[in-house]
């Protein structure tokens, strides 16, 4: 009498060529959506900021456009490298426009300058643009 012992069952590997597709088809699919649609916030474009010494302050403005469809709050965040000091001058401004608008915006004076630093050349004048977006719960 022989016994034969049964064959170990084939294990069906985890991950098949159907799944590694199917993957990449859903990963596509979420990509291209998101690139069709884009961002609901509307997005600001800026117009050359300018950097000038007024008095004893540093101030720096210039003008933003909203490119949206609706309404939209902007905060500006300006960087400015003045001579002779070791660090960069951070300001802030804001700016609130309508749907397909333009606006000026301001900051507010860096009056703190020594006097030494008043007048100074100024370096380098950079300015970025971010939509504020709502608050939750409101569109």
């Amino acid at each position: 009498m022989t016994t034969h012992a049964p064959a170990a069952p084939r294990r069906q590997p985890r991950l098949q060529a159907e799944h590694v597709v199917a993957a990449i088809a859903a990963a596509l699919a979420i990509v291209g959506f998101t690139a069709a649609v884009g961002s609901d916030l509307p997005q600001g474009r800026l117009v050359k900021p300018t950097c000038a010494w007024r008095g004893p302050g540093l101030v720096v403005s210039g003008a933003v456009i909203n490119t949206g469809m609706s309404d939209a709050q902007f905060r500006i965040d300006t960087r400015i490298r003045v001579a002779g000091r070791a660090h960069a001058v951070h300001r802030i401004a804001f700016a609130e426009l309508g749907a397909v608008s333009a606006g000026r915006w301001t900051t507010p004076p860096y009056r703190y300058a020594r006097k030494g630093l008043v007048g100074n050349a100024i370096v380098s004048c950079v300015a970025r643009v971010r939509t504020i977006p709502p608050p939750s719960g409101e569109d």
